[in-house]
């Protein structure tokens, strides 16, 4: 493969490589400035959140990450919406103020009693009794799609039940033999994946995910063939055995940012193999 980083258009993690919740990672402007000019997006499964809310709470962290440089999973949610759905489906909702977006501009009315499709994402005002339509229209054998599979949201105050968690509430009370498969859009889901390689005009050979999370972002890149680089100042530790192995692996985002500006840089050929497992 030789350099990973040669050439290739980057996907970014956030929570864990970019920030750490309203907090920047240490070096994130040097870094910022170190990729202006070469092709990036930055991939978010926070459905409670837009491309517009992520640059302004960047803008008040004292960097700039513009807008449309950012597919969150509502974004990527719409889409699929759009090209799964016809014009006489009906959707119910589980989500904030963005998945509820996504839904309306997939041009999909919502019905509860004539919902085709259940969407869920996250919205912390919701309450048991909402569950109750999706789970009629589950029934009724409606589609499951679900902005991710995160089990638990990592707030400043501690863990909320995530999204994945409320599709977990609904597919225990749903007969397998009338409840499809969910349709999961964020990471790991090549859904995501291959939004944000449509939005950078790239292949997947030709780009490379940067991420701290080896179940997300490492493996859910390694399977449509993206390279990976795995940092481990977030959800995985530093002497974390690694499964997928990333193609290469840095302790902060500052140490990414010298393999990218560095032009002499040559990685270890043997890193597959040197890495601690721990």
């Amino acid at each position: 493969m030789g350099d990973p980083l040669a050439g290739r258009a980057l996907l970014l993690d956030m929570d864990g490589v970019l920030c750490f919740g309203t907090s920047p990672a240490p070096g994130l402007r040097r870094f910022l400035d170190a990729v202006a000019d070469r092709p990036y997006l930055c991939a978010t499964n926070n459905t409670l959140v837009t491309a517009a809310d992520i640059a302004d709470r960047f803008a008040g962290m004292g960097a700039d990450l513009p807008a449309e440089r950012v597919l969150t999973v509502s974004d990527a949610l719409r889409d699929h919406l759009v090209a799964t759905c016809g014009p006489d489906d009906r959707a119910y909702v589980l989500g904030s103020g963005p998945v509820a977006a996504a839904v309306a501009d997939a041009g999909l009315a919502v019905d509860a009693r004539r919902a085709s499709v259940v969407v869920v994402g996250l919205d912390l005002s919701a309450t048991l009794a909402d569950l109750g339509p999706a789970i009629d229209a589950l029934r009724r054998g409606a589609r499951l799609v679900a902005a991710n599979a995160d089990p638990v949201l990592l707030t400043e105050s501690g863990l909320l039940p995530g999204t994945g968690a409320v599709v977990a509430a609904l597919l225990a009370t749903v007969d397998p033999a009338a409840g499809g498969a969910v349709e999961y859009v964020g990471k790991p889901s090549p859904v995501m994946f291959q939004r944000a390689l449509a939005r950078l005009g790239v292949e997947a050979a030709d780009a490379v995910m940067v991420g701290d999370s080896l179940r997300s972002d490492i493996a859910g890149a390694a399977v449509l063939g993206i390279a990976t680089v795995l940092l481990t100042c977030g959800v995985t530790p530093p002497h974390a055995v690694l499964d997928p192995v990333p193609d290469l692996v840095f302790p902060t985002l500052d140490a990414l940012t010298d393999a990218l500006v560095d032009s002499s840089y040559d990685p270890p050929a043997s890193r597959r193999e040197t890495e601690v497992t721990a």
